[in-house]
C-alpha cells in the first residue's frame, strides 16, 4: 500500500518490527560477561636485556623464533623494566619455535631477560574475566 507521498507503509512496518524483534532478543538471556582484555604486540631487542612485558593478574603467551631468551616473575612495583632488575632463579628459558604460556599473578609482572645480540618476541595477553556487565543485569 503507498501513501500519496510515495512511501510503501508495508515496508516500514515490516522494517519496525523486525528492528524491534532484533533489539529485543539482544536484550534477553542471561548474564552479558564483558570480553576479557587481551593486549599484543612484538618486541625486538639488538643488544642482551631485562624488558617488562605484563603486570598480573593475566595469562602470557610467548612465541620466540630464536634461542637465548627466558621468562621469569618479580614483584609489580611500578610495572615497568626496573622491576626486573634483579634475575630470578626460577626463570624459565624460551625454546624456538614453540609457544610458552605463563600465568602471571596479582602483583607480579612477567619480565624477559635475552643473553643474545638480536631476540624478537611476539606476545600476547590474556586478563580474567571476572566483571559482569552491569548493564544486563538493571
Amino acid at each position: 500500500m503507498k501513501t500519496g507521498s510515495g512511501t510503501n507503509i508495508g515496508m516500514v512496518g515490516l522494517g519496525l518490527v523486525l528492528s524491534l524483534t532484533l533489539a529485543a532478543c539482544g536484550t534477553v538471556g542471561g548474564h552479558h560477561m564483558k570480553k576479557p582484555e587481551m593486549d599484543h604486540g612484538s618486541l625486538l631487542v639488538k643488544a642482551p636485556s631485562t624488558k617488562a612485558l605484563t603486570v598480573g593478574p593475566a595469562t602470557l603467551h610467548a612465541y620466540t623464533s630464536v634461542k637465548g631468551g627466558s621468562i621469569y616473575l618479580a614483584p609489580a612495583v611500578t610495572g615497568g623494566d626496573g622491576d626486573c632488575a634483579t634475575a630470578a632463579a626460577d626463570a624459565r628459558p624460551l625454546i624456538a619455535d614453540r609457544s610458552a604460556i605463563f600465568v602471571v599473578g596479582a602483583g607480579q609482572v612477567a619480565c624477559l631477560s635475552t643473553t643474545k645480540r638480536a631476540f624478537d618476541l611476539d606476545w600476547r595477553t590474556q586478563r580474567p574475566n571476572t566483571n559482569i556487565d552491569p548493564v544486563a543485569l538493571q
